[in-house]
């Protein structure tokens, strides 16, 4: 008599309890991030739980590295997706930007169509893009990709058997604005040496080599933040104290590299949010954080720094800072305590009151003060595992209070209390679970 089939879940139980500490270690060597090591190792098991026939593993670790490197290598092309559709928007006027939930649900399309259409030749993802985003016909399409109709009929074929499931997403990219985003990235995220650069990422992975992992980052996306010495996934912060002691607390989706030399205390902004605290420095060398815009020299200070859109918001709370745009000939500007201005390329902007609550999220807090609704939400969506979009009729309503950002739940059900406002929560298969604020 033939023994009873393994179960495949308890299968899967005993890998987990047995090697799951293993595996976010192996992680977070990758990563340098415990948090995003913790989510891709619960990845890693979810794949283990969605095959059918059970696994009885001879050498479970390897049989998790290999999967685990798969994961891995998902991971880092959704985020060459995510930062060529930033790019992609910051291009593009605001007043013709999507709105927050047009916006999740197309970049959910992006980066489904990129991971179906990869491994495809070029010219096949070319055809398929100008054919169900631009409308054109096969023969305009063979015109403007210079090969035969029957080429394009054959490119289709291929790309539409892999992009079928797809169908119901597609018309949301059609519209004028979107199509061109939605170009821009697909052209960004699949730019020449991208493939090459996954394979040298998946044989860091597999190999474990750390340095492998940085170089092949290094080069195949520059100052791509997900290579940085420090960075936060969505809704973490994280409190670094710094070799001077100096303290430096990143808000969700940062991201910094640090650089300590014999002359001088660098810290370059990668993307999102940071709080400094310097402090003295026995060898007397300058602090500097480095932006896109330009540098803001410390003098002694504390003071927050946001990335934008094209500026750099500058906060100062404590001492003063000086800020020098990147552009040769800009006038520099010192902010004193209590000073904001924003920081550009080629300019610094207007002086104005800081903020005193702007790095309430240090202490886990939103702190509004007759704030708008739409400007209230947009700062939810740095925290909210699922998107939360307010409807234009609602965005002018103002609000004031303090809310912890532990909980957005919690705040999503005072809202209507105290604004006339009502929160439906609607989920669907493909856009997932989002929240809209829509007036009463």
């Amino acid at each position: 008599m033939s023994p009873a089939p393994a179960d495949p879940a308890h299968t899967v139980e005993s890998l987990y309890a047995g090697h799951a500490h293993w595996l976010r270690r192996w992680l977070h060597g990758k990563l340098g991030d415990r948090h995003c090591a913790e989510d891709l190792a619960h990845d890693t098991f979810m794949r283990l739980l969605d095959r059918e026939e059970a696994l009885v593993p001879r050498e479970p670790r390897a049989l998790l590295t290999t999967i685990a490197s798969r994961v891995l290598v998902s991971h880092w092309r959704r985020r060459q997706v995510e930062a060529a559709w930033l790019d992609a928007l910051a291009a593009l006027p605001p007043a013709h930007h999507p709105d927050p939930e047009q916006q999740h649900i197309l970049l959910e399309t992006l980066v489904e169509i990129d991971r179906l259409l990869d491994g495809l030749p070029v010219l096949a993802k070319r055809a398929f893009l100008l054919s169900q985003l631009d409308g054109l016909t096969h023969a305009q399409v063979a015109a403007q990709l210079g090969i035969s109709v029957t080429t394009v009929k054959r490119h289709l074929l291929r790309a539409s058997q892999r992009c079928g499931c797809l169908d119901q997403r597609l018309p949301a990219l059609r519209q004028p604005h979107a199509a061109r985003l939605a170009h821009a990235t697909l052209a960004a995220a699949g730019g020449r040496g991208r493939r090459g650069a996954l394979k040298s990422l998946a044989a860091a992975c597999a190999l474990g080599g750390a340095a492998a992992w940085l170089v092949a980052g290094r080069q195949a996306a520059g100052r791509w933040p997900l290579l940085a010495d420090y960075r936060t996934g969505h809704g973490r912060r994280m409190a670094l104290r710094l070799d001077d002691g100096t303290r430096l607390t990143l808000n969700g989706d940062s991201a910094v590299d640090v650089h300590y030399g014999p002359a001088e205390r660098r810290i370059a902004l990668r993307a999102g949010e940071i709080l400094v605290e310097t402090a003295r420095d026995a060898l007397a060398r300058p602090f500097l954080v480095e932006t896109a815009q330009g540098l803001a020299q410390a003098l002694g200070t504390r003071y927050l720094l946001r990335q934008e859109g094209d500026a750099v918001r500058v906060d100062v709370f404590e001492g003063a800072v000086r800020l020098v745009p990147r552009r040769p000939g800009s006038a520099p500007a010192v902010l004193q305590a209590g000073q904001r201005a924003a920081l550009r390329a080629g300019g610094v902007g207007a002086v104005a009151a800081a903020d005193p609550d702007a790095a309430a999220w240090r202490d886990g807090m939103l702190v509004a003060s007759r704030m708008r609704l739409d400007a209230f939400v947009d700062e939810l969506n740095r925290y909210s595992a699922h998107p939360v979009a307010c409807a234009p009729e609602a965005a002018g309503l103002r609000l004031s209070g303090s809310y912890p950002l532990a909980d957005i739940g919690h705040i999503l059900h005072t809202l209507p209390q105290v604004l006339p406002v009502r929160v439906e929560t609607r989920r669907s298969a493909w856009a997932g679970k989002r929240t809209l604020i829509l007036p009463r």
